[in-house]
């Protein structure tokens, strides 16, 4: 049963899941731009390929360290059936390695739970987001969740509040100094621009509508239900949520001027999806849905590739 396959996490998951996504990375690279890479872009796709694997590979190692599904691989499932629905955001190389980045931060912002180097995790986890924002310029407000993380896990101890400035001086002065030895002295000026467009609303993507529906619909069962079980994880999808909700305002923000943004919303959609999978008890229904959660995206992929 398929259910029972992704039910764990043995290594044989993880390579099937990576595999799936590399296939499809180059799948649809060629759809995209057919053979017409020149040696700078074909070196600059594999970065982003290698990008978005290890992406994969960690938020199946965040969701179990951290606890924030049972043991089993439904959060890389769903990321990597999302990217079959949404393959076209494969196209933009920034968007992956910012949601890289991104998934670094987030992984150390749910480090602070635990009590251990809570400075240091501060720390990387304003620094991660900080690089991403360096690909895409609106990432910069992932550092709103970490301060959110901070609230819930650190309390008052008001050194961890600064460490993100910490942070930014150290980026600051590593692009500065990169910038003189590479005689490029208004990236800041160019990069930060931080614009918006009301293309959503005034011409509505109403792929983009019945997505952000289907993955909130989980949302609330998982929260609903987590209400009275009291789960110790909780907190942590708490906070999640919160990227859920940045990377939605994002999408909406800056539909029409930056193609891609559905992805940084992928890691946090996949792992509500993934709880709303282990809160189905009718293991026929399960198998079922879970089937069709396959099938129609693959199906829809393959498709599009040869229309």
């Amino acid at each position: 049963m398929i259910s029972t396959f992704f039910d764990k996490t043995k290594p044989i998951n993880f390579l099937v899941l990576l595999g799936l996504a590399m296939l499809l990375f180059w799948a649809a690279t060629f759809k995209l731009h057919g053979f017409q890479l020149n040696y700078a872009e074909v070196f600059e796709r594999i970065l982003a390929s290698v990008s978005l694997v290890l992406s994969i590979f960690l938020l199946g190692n965040i969701v179990q360290k951290k606890k924030l599904t049972l043991d089993n691989s439904f959060a890389m499932l769903f990321f990597s059936l999302l990217l079959f629905v949404f393959f076209d955001v494969l196209e933009n190389t920034r968007i992956i390695f910012c949601n890289f980045f991104l998934i670094m931060s987030w992984d150390r912002a749910l480090a602070l739970k635990s009590e251990k180097n809570q400075k240091e995790k501060v720390f990387e986890s304003a620094l991660w987001t900080l690089v991403a924002s360096l690909f895409v310029d609106w990432a910069v407000l992932f550092l709103v969740p970490l301060y959110i993380a901070i609230g819930f896990f650190c309390g008052r101890q008001l050194r961890l509040w600064l460490m993100p400035l910490a942070a930014f001086c150290c980026v600051l002065l590593l692009v500065w100094a990169s910038m003189q030895v590479l005689v490029d002295t208004g990236f800041f000026r160019s990069h930060y621009r931080f614009s918006t467009s009301l293309h959503f609303f005034l011409q509505p993507n109403y792929g983009i509508i019945i997505y952000l529906i289907l993955i909130l619909i989980p949302v609330f069962v998982v929260f609903g239900k987590m209400g009275y079980r009291r789960l110790g994880r909780t907190l942590s999808l708490r906070l999640t949520f919160a990227y859920l909700v940045l990377t939605i305002l994002l999408l909406i923000l800056t539909s029409g001027n930056e193609s891609g943004m559905e992805l940084l919303s992928f890691f946090a959609a996949s792992v509500f999806l993934a709880n709303y999978i282990e809160t189905i008890k009718k293991q026929r229904f399960k198998e079922t849905l879970i089937i069709a959660c396959i099938a129609l995206p693959i199906l829809s992929f393959v498709i599009r590739l040869f229309q």
